[in-house]
């Protein structure tokens, strides 16, 4: 699954405004635009806590790379 990033190609995305990036139709991963780190922080725990909720329902095992860096 390696995928290589021209420059080009970085430089058009990096050319389109935040408020076009949410749907647009080249994206090839999700992406969903929160308020502030602080809901980005809640969205990301909610899915892991609903994640680790559906594993154990399903008796199966979660693990989760969780970032952490400067507040």
């Amino acid at each position: 699954m390696d995928y290589f990033v021209s420059p080009s190609e970085l430089y058009s995305w990096c050319k389109i405004p935040y408020t076009e990036l949410e749907g647009n139709p080249r994206l090839r991963i999700p992406f969903r635009l929160v308020k502030d780190s602080e809901e980005m922080g809640y969205l990301m725990a909610r899915e892991l806590a609903d994640l680790i909720q559906e594993n154990n329902r399903q008796k199966k095992m979660t693990r989760a790379i969780i970032p952490c860096g400067p507040a």
